[in-house]
């Protein structure tokens, strides 16, 4: 296992706020099927508060653990899921921001699917599960 059994413990702790998190994703696709600007106004709050907002700190705790245990492997590979998770949650708001005169939206659908992959790849191959999932 890459962690020790008292950061396996931890790390649970986190990976349940992952998992809550990834919950709270999925209240954003039924507001993009909306597409109206209170519908993204909601998306940019949903993202700034509770399960979702936990994500980052969840995962820097996370690579802590990953770290301390030196697989220097798995550390790339969860420093590199990280930052694209901070990279997904920025262009999800910044695309959820009222429309501007010559501004297109991106695809909101995508970046969102991506999100949700990237933090459910974040929680595997450290030798635990969060405990929802036992």
């Amino acid at each position: 296992a890459a962690l020790t059994p008292s950061a396996m413990l931890t790390a649970g702790q986190w990976l349940n706020d992952l998992k809550s998190a990834s919950k709270g994703l999925e209240s954003i696709p039924p507001l993009l099927e909306r597409g109206d600007d209170p519908a993204y106004e909601a998306i940019r709050i949903a993202i700034r508060k509770a399960p979702v907002n936990g994500i980052r700190k969840a995962c820097s705790k996370i690579i802590l653990l990953v770290k301390d245990g030196g697989d220097k492997k798995l550390l790339a590979e969860k420093e590199e899921l990280y930052a694209s998770i901070k990279v997904g949650l920025e262009a999800l708001d910044i695309g959820s921001r009222p429309a501007e005169e010559g501004r297109t939206r991106p695809d909101l659908q995508k970046i969102l699917s991506k999100l949700q992959d990237d933090v459910a790849a974040f929680g595997k191959d450290l030798g635990v599960v969060a405990e929802s999932d036992l």
